[in-house]
C-alpha cells in the first residue's frame, strides 16, 4: 500500500493495530464463552491451516514483538 501511494507507514500500522486488537478481543470472546453441547460439536467445522494452538497460545501473528511461545 506504501509503495502504491495508498497509505503512508503511519497508516498502516494503524490498520495492523486495528487488526490485531480485533482478532485478540475475537479470542477473548471465544475464551470467556461456555463450552459448546456434544450436539454442536462437529457444527461448523472448518480446517485450521495455522494450528492446532494449545488453550493461551496465540498465532505468531498475534503476538507482541518481543512475547515468546508458551
Amino acid at each position: 500500500m506504501v509503495n502504491k501511494g495508498l497509505a503512508d507507514q503511519k497508516q498502516v500500522d494503524e490498520l495492523d493495530k486495528q487488526a490485531k486488537r480485533q482478532a485478540l478481543d475475537a479470542v477473548k470472546y471465544a475464551s470467556e464463552s461456555p463450552e459448546l453441547s456434544i450436539d454442536e460439536l462437529y457444527t461448523d467445522v472448518y480446517t485450521q491451516p495455522f494450528g492446532p494452538y494449545k488453550k493461551g497460545d496465540l498465532p505468531l501473528m498475534l503476538r507482541d514483538e518481543g512475547q515468546e511461545e508458551s
